[in-house]
């Protein structure tokens, strides 16, 4: 919201970033996001970057998976949680103040506006009017609870959890350092996640964590869910070592120097809705649930970024619908949300159960999860967010068969070559069709008028172009055309409008390689017919596809923009 360029109070009562390593992992996903948004590369630089996971039953390998996936990012990023809100920290800092040490403790809401009362430790209560009020308040969310009908229900888990930040040393040491572990002992799991040599020094320090109990389930109690940290007394080192003895068996590994020991519970929660007027809850003021795969913080990130670009439309009086459009960030999160809790979930239940039947399925279960190469594949990309695609929506379109589909995250491509050079530069401007679309506050309408060489240009290109006009304020408009149907490296004299036009011509060479933005969309197979189509794909600010069709005519492009008065206006 900042960087779209509105006011914004945000109140956070702890007086800074965690101090603790809390959330670790960033998904491949997320960090398409943050790359979206241009600071992938300021956490990347503070990351500790792990290959994937391997199973362990007592001493013998179960198998292992990697990340190596069709995804930007094919590897599991690690970085402390303390360390990712310090760098989204430092970049908000730069554009909007934080009022640490400040919390809300009332809003209420009115017609066309919401009055809060936030207090601070030293300068006392004030009143703030907004347009909206965000909840990423956490479990015990105070916008969640002040709204009259807002609930959480779910379960908890009475099983305790303990987890330890250890420099951990030993003959066996390079065996784990570059993937998670997990192991199976006869009284328990352990798992074991490499954090890198954090201190600065030698030693390489592990996240190690540990049930101290089989699963069981506790009664819901939804006005005090048991989420999260315990502040109690933490577990000693030596106790520590003690459990890691008992089901670390395949490894010599011995615990020293924490940093960080605590107990925590799961719970399994998810408000009846994201939305109530103008109040909105997102994280774990929306959903929690079990640590597994470290979905927690990507999911409250990706909450963030659904809504963002919505409100900031509305905001703008740039929205047609805005009740639809702001409805349309519950109807996408809220599904994920239920996937996630679930998934999690089950994979709690299945990994604790007690008991020798529990034990024998578990050791089938996985044998064969880890062997057959499909299975593993999809959970790895399931877990890492990596196939994750918008459920129906109101604001979604169509997409004819072939292209890319409707909710589709917008792949990566190979580079294309900017056609417009200017004179004060010193050569070609290359990129990816994602780079080309980092940090665009609008819609982007992509043109894909690629052919082979022995057909005419298509001149759709410029009709396109002046179409969009009237959308411009919304709508950034693209084209990517063949190098054979580009005759100079000049705005093209036809257009009627030229401020997009430097950056908005773009020229492929290759489209018949798997990676072209032509394959990529979905139009190499249509190239073949005997007058070959365009395709316009329509992309949604947070870079997932919200319309794809073919282009024959230009009143198929008439028919096509129709959809940005769904909820959007005209200039």
């Amino acid at each position: 919201m900042a960087c779209r360029g509105h006011s914004i109070y945000i109140v956070d009562k702890k007086s800074g970033p965690t101090t603790e390593s809390r959330a670790l992992l960033v998904t491949p996903r997320v960090l398409e996001v943050l790359e979206s948004e241009g600071v992938v590369h300021h956490l990347l630089k503070n990351a500790y970057v792990l290959c994937g996971v391997q199973l362990y039953w007592g001493k013998s390998k179960l198998g292992s998976a990697d990340v190596a996936q069709d995804a930007a990012y094919p590897q599991m990023t690690i970085t402390p949680q303390g360390t990712t809100e310090t760098i989204l920290k430092e970049q908000l800092e730069k554009m909007r103040t934080i009022h640490w040490n400040t919390e809300l403790i009332s809003y209420q809401q009115e017609q066309d506006h919401v009055t809060a009362v936030v207090r601070n430790d030293t300068e006392g209560e004030t009143t703030i009017k907004a347009k909206y009020i965000i909840g990423a308040d956490g479990c015990h969310s105070v916008v969640r609870k002040q709204g009259p009908d807002w609930t959480y229900e779910g379960c908890s888990v009475a099983t305790l959890f303990s987890m330890a930040d250890v420099a951990l040393t030993g003959s066996d040491v390079e065996s784990i350092l570059h993937r998670a572990t997990l192991c199976y002992g006869s009284k328990g799991v352990c798992g074991v996640i490499p954090l890198g040599p954090v201190t600065g020094d030698s030693r390489q320090y592990f996240r190690v964590i540990i049930n101290m109990g089989p699963y069981e389930r506790s009664t819901p109690d939804a006005e005090n869910p048991t989420h999260g940290i315990l502040k109690d007394e933490p577990m000693p080192l030596e106790k520590v070592q003690e459990i890691m003895n008992e089901r670390i068996t395949a490894f010599d590994l011995t615990a020293s120097d924490p940093l960080w020991i605590s107990y925590f519970r799961i719970n399994e929660r998810k408000a009846n809705g994201f939305r109530r007027n103008r109040a909105f809850l997102m994280g774990d003021a929306a959903h929690c649930h079990s640590p597994v795969g470290g979905q927690g913080m990507n999911l409250g990130i990706l909450d963030a970024h659904n809504l963002a670009w919505k409100l900031s439309l509305v905001l703008n009086g740039q929205s047609s619908d805005p009740e639809t459009l702001l409805n349309s960030y519950n109807t996408e999160r809220e599904p994920h949300a239920e996937q996630t809790i679930r998934a999690t979930g089950n994979a709690t239940r299945r990994a604790l159960v007690d008991g020798f039947l529990m034990d024998s399925l578990r050791y089938v279960g996985l044998s064969l999860a880890l062997a057959i190469s499909p299975i593993k594949n999809y959970g790895v990309r399931l877990v890492m967010q990596i196939q994750l695609s918008l459920p129906a929506s109101p604001i979604l379109g169509s997409s004819d068969p072939g292209l890319l589909s409707t909710g589709q995250y917008l792949p990566d491509t190979a580079l294309l070559r900017r056609r417009v050079i200017l004179g004060t530069e010193s050569g070609v401007v290359s990129k990816t069709l994602r780079q080309i679309l980092q940090q665009s506050p609008r819609h982007t309408a992509l043109l894909v008028a690629t052919r082979p060489p022995h057909f005419p240009r298509n001149t759709l290109t410029t009709i396109f172009w002046n179409k969009v006009l009237p959308y411009r304020a919304t709508v950034r408009p693209i084209v990517v055309e063949s190098a054979w149907h580009v005759f100079d490296h000049r705005v093209p004299k036809e257009i009627d409008q030229v401020e997009d036009a430097t950056d908005g011509f773009w020229i492929e060479g290759f489209s018949d390689a798997s990676d072209s933005v032509t394959a990529k969309v979905g139009l190499q197979a249509h190239l073949s017919s005997k007058n070959p189509p365009a395709a316009l794909i329509i992309i949604r600010p947070d870079q997932y596809v919200a319309h794809s069709v073919l282009i024959h005519t230009s009143s198929d492009l008439d028919t096509a923009f129709k959809f940005f008065d769904t909820y959007m206006k005209k200039q």
